[in-house]
């Protein structure tokens, strides 16, 4: 109980301590590197400005707080790393045909923000 054996527990562990914490992503070790966990974090920007909403950054001492958590609770022959996320950009091209007698700079608008709000993390 309270240990970090599973990828599952990783995550799971720091969504529970860390509130400031959106999402939390465990990377396993992989066979060149045995017992390297990465943790990648998205932190919880909602009441928080100003932040880049598509590409949000925890801070480093928050990275470091979860990292020395982590630490005790994980097996003796595993290592974490905690990280923020990397984030890539992404363009979209798309057609999108409006209904006629409908208002179509307002529901273009529309559009545009749902779609940018689906993107953010």
């Amino acid at each position: 109980k309270a240990r970090a054996l599973t990828v599952w527990d990783y995550e799971h562990l720091i969504l529970a301590r860390f509130p400031q914490i959106y999402k939390a992503k465990c990377l396993p070790a992989t066979p060149d590197q045995p017992g390297q966990v990465t943790l990648i974090v998205i932190p919880d920007i909602r009441q928080q400005l100003p932040f880049d909403p598509f590409a949000p950054k925890a801070p480093a001492n928050l990275l470091a707080d979860i990292g020395a958590y982590l630490a005790a609770h994980i097996p003796a022959h595993a290592t974490v790393q905690v990280k923020n996320a990397h984030y890539v950009a992404v363009k979209v091209r798309f057609a999108v045909r409006f209904r006629p007698g409908g208002n179509q700079g307002y529901y273009k608008q529309q559009l545009n923000e749902e779609l940018n709000r689906f993107l953010a993390p």
